[in-house]
């Protein structure tokens, strides 16, 4: 297979068809064939417009789109979000959503060698080289840093743990709040990155957790990602909420959902593809399937980190055969993901168990849910018990490809008996797995506080 998705017949269309049992297709309903999701360029417009009541207009590049409301100008009070994830990013967007309806303009600096930067009034872009590193990564920083500086925001959001040096000289020099977005369990990531004892990695956590308490309590708000983060800022004395990484709901819900059994054998990963999301696992997944004779296919979305990433995962398939059943497809834009996971049946989850990912509940999770896609994860607590609450789930040992590849069969062969369930499971997800029933109203409010004391001062 080929790594550059450009190079793949049909860019980004998940094609018709597949190798098909007829032993097995006489289980199915008659005529159930297998829907393609829509390319890139296919999708909709009115998946993202603005709901009744809304208001505002679209602002759109070829990375996102965001909705920026009527009371909006260029007179608001402008937030700037530096980040080092890549353009597009979804939290990054759904953040960005949330500041603007509280009243903000936005200012976005983050990484992407695009050239249509956003110059409209209310969603403004700066655009910085990509990082292929994860040291070309930390050197884009001080740039990131000094273009953020410069914009004069009256409030800055940042996305990354490498900013919060930066961000408490800014509260420092200008006396405006900063809110610190923490994503993941910092502390836990960077000493798991370590060589060193368990009991020098468990001190290191400490400290790195130290600092982001005490760099919280400075910058005086703080957005966080899981539960499990927020309650290591509850002394810190800063403003604190949680906002789960639920999808927005518009380019979700507007989709309709096909019956499970239409494409329980069209398997997709959405999420990165490194080491600890266990990209060697997905692959082995796919050779073991193409072994048995299996007529599922694997698709996955090209989200590598760095160059090295991609090599390994280049390496891996070489190892194991070069399964014939597996590609790899462009990233889509957030608010076209729904259309995308609609020709799908099964999502995968396969991280590799480590202290983060055993408490972490990935984004991808509430993506497959809200879609009626059955998921196949490893027994990770966090993962295993959301899984199970809001869909099909078939959790599996970590380290054994077998019981992934039997946990699809399985799926397969009960594929129409399974299609109410799936069913009944995604309507209970679109209904509470939105980041406008969960994560928005905690958000807007913080802003809106911060804006008020932004008033008050003035």
């Amino acid at each position: 297979m080929s790594l550059n998705p450009a190079e793949r017949p049909g860019d980004g269309v998940v094609p018709d068809g597949g190798r098909l049992d007829p032993r097995r297709d006489r289980r199915r309903r008659e005529g159930a064939g297998k829907p393609a999701a829509a390319a890139p360029e296919a999708a909709t417009a009115a998946a993202a417009e603005p709901g009744p009541g809304d208001g505002g207009r679209i602002v759109e590049t070829s990375r996102w789109r965001l909705r920026a409301p009527d009371h909006v100008s260029q007179d608001s009070p402008l937030v700037c979000v530096p980040t080092v994830h890549q353009r597009g990013d979804s939290r990054v967007l759904r953040c960005a959503q949330d500041a603007l309806d509280a009243g903000f303009r936005v200012r976005l600096i983050w990484l992407s060698d695009d050239q249509d930067p956003s110059t409209d009034p209310a969603v403004g872009e700066t655009l910085m080289r990509s990082a292929h590193s994860r040291a070309d990564r930390l050197r884009v920083v001080a740039r990131l840093a000094g273009a953020a500086r410069r914009e004069q925001a009256d409030l800055w959001h940042i996305h990354d743990f490498y900013l919060l040096a930066q961000a408490r000289r800014w509260r420092r020099q200008t006396g405006r709040p900063v809110i610190y977005d923490v994503h993941e369990y910092y502390g836990i990531v960077y000493s798991g990155k370590v060589r060193a004892p368990a009991a020098v990695r468990r001190w290191l956590a400490r400290r790195i957790d130290t600092y982001q308490v005490r760099s919280a309590r400075k910058l005086g708000a703080v957005n966080a990602a899981a539960e499990g983060i927020a309650r290591t800022f509850a002394s810190s004395g800063a403003a604190v909420v949680t906002t789960l990484n639920a999808p927005l709901g518009a380019p979700f819900l507007s989709v309709p959902l096909v019956p499970f059994s239409q494409r329980a054998r069209r398997v997709v990963h959405i999420g990165t593809l490194n080491e600890d999301y266990g990209m060697r696992r997905v692959v082995r997944i796919a050779a073991e399937a193409q072994r048995r004779g299996l007529p599922h296919t694997f698709d996955l979305v090209d989200r590598f980190h760095n160059d090295a990433e991609r090599a390994a995962f280049a390496r891996y398939l070489e190892e194991d055969g070069d399964p014939a059943n597996l590609r790899i497809i462009p990233a889509v834009p957030s608010h076209r993901l729904g259309e995308l996971l609609s020709g799908y049946g099964v999502g995968l989850a396969v991280f590799s168990r480590t202290s983060q990912n055993d408490l972490s509940m990935p984004g991808k999770l509430f993506e497959y849910s809200v879609m009626g896609l059955a998921i196949v994860c490893t027994d990770a607590p966090a993962q295993q018990r959301f899984a199970q609450q809001w869909a099909v789930a078939r959790p599996c040992a970590g380290e054994n490809v077998g019981a992934f590849v039997d946990a699809l069969e399985d799926l397969d062969a009960r594929a129409v008996e399974l299609d109410a369930a799936v069913a009944d499971k995604a309507a209970l997800a679109r209904r509470s797995l939105t980041w406008e029933a969960m994560s928005a109203p905690k958000l807007r409010g913080l802003y809106r506080e911060l804006r008020a004391q932004l008033d008050g001062a003035g």
